[in-house]
């Protein structure tokens, strides 16, 4: 987790299912491989929680300290969740 200088907050989460790498060798991203549902518990209230790379809302209004929110993350890839500050 990374605080941010207005108070809010972004997470990391990366999906490593799929991906094969030789040394010396490119990637190789098999895509049906699964996407991880991962479920975050949110510790610290947000009025948003949005996934950067997509720009898609990760709910629907304001986000209370308590609250489950799932996302998705496809193989090989990387997402990043920002919670704006309540």
């Amino acid at each position: 987790m990374n605080a941010l200088k207005d108070g809010g907050f972004v997470i990391e989460l990366s999906n490593e299912w799929g991906v094969t790498k030789n040394p010396c060798d490119y990637m190789r991203l098999n895509a049906t491989s699964g996407t991880a549902m991962v479920t975050l518990h949110v510790l610290k209230a947000a009025s948003s929680a949005t996934e950067w790379v997509t720009g898609a809302s990760v709910s629907a209004g304001p986000v209370q300290a308590g609250s489950l929110l799932t996302v998705a993350v496809p193989p090989g890839n990387t997402s990043f969740v920002h919670f704006e500050a309540a």
